[in-house]
């Protein structure tokens, strides 16, 4: 005789004795819960500690203090770019300069997180990953929204090596935003 290990009592659950829930994704229209463990946010700006010319590692160093606790997931880097020529002017119209998609990404070929000296978590090739993650996690409308602000729009197919002013509309529409450096 074949015994089954599911529930037939119709309450959809696996178990008896297991809680129902619902996916957080379904819950739309649900208050969330409050954290009581934060009082505040606040940002604190940390500068390089590394001065750095024409290229090598930038490192940032965040000293602990009991008081504050750092919540990673909201840990953010800002920056500036400008594209210069040669003489080191800021590029202009004029100019056959386009940069590639994920731009900010592509500025670090390697990310290190250490914690008193042990390494945490280290991604070598990090343009590649951030752009197959890009490719691989979102959809078309978030492709053609939020995620243009990290400078993502896509090529045309069959157009990514053609030069500035081709067929490639999105290498034409990233070199815009820089046309004045």
């Amino acid at each position: 005789m074949a015994s089954s290990s599911s529930n037939d009592s119709g309450s959809g659950k696996m178990d008896d004795g297991s809680e129902l829930v619902m996916s957080s994704a379904l819950q739309a229209f649900s208050l969330p819960p409050t954290d009581a463990t934060h009082e505040r946010t606040f940002n604190i700006p940390y500068r390089t500690t590394t001065i750095t010319t024409g290229g090598g590692p930038l490192n940032f160093e965040m000293p602990g203090d009991p008081d504050l606790y750092i919540k990673l997931s909201e840990t953010t880097l800002s920056a500036g770019l400008r594209i210069i020529d040669e003489s080191g002017r800021p590029i202009t119209s004029t100019d056959q300069v386009g940069p590639i998609n994920l731009l900010s990404e592509s500025v670090f070929s390697r990310v290190e997180v250490k914690f008193k000296n042990q390494l945490i978590c280290s991604n070598g090739n990090f343009p590649f990953k951030a752009l197959k993650t890009t490719l691989l996690s979102y959809g078309r409308d978030a492709l053609k929204s939020h995620i243009g602000s990290d400078l993502f729009i896509k090529d045309t197919a069959g157009h990514m090596d053609d030069g500035l002013g081709l067929s490639n509309a999105g290498l034409n529409k990233r070199t815009d935003m820089f046309k004045n450096g």
